[in-house]
């Protein structure tokens, strides 16, 4: 799969022209390339996530030592 998602929309639609895919491979492939985007995303949300509360959670900590 390629990163760029206008050309792998183009690709499936050159496809599509072609006779090679329907019209629902088409819109399946669309959504999956979608769907596995923003997985990767979320991948890297969920990491920022947890260092946010790491850091948190350790500031908790110096501040309740030095209370």
């Amino acid at each position: 799969m390629t990163d760029d998602r206008e050309e792998f929309v183009r690709h499936l639609i050159a496809r599509y022209k072609a006779g090679s895919l329907e019209k629902d491979y088409v819109l399946q492939g669309i959504a999956e390339y979608d769907a596995l985007a923003a997985t990767k995303r979320m991948r890297l949300y969920s990491l920022l996530s947890t260092i946010a509360a790491a850091i948190s959670a350790l500031a908790s900590a110096v501040a309740a030592y030095f209370a």
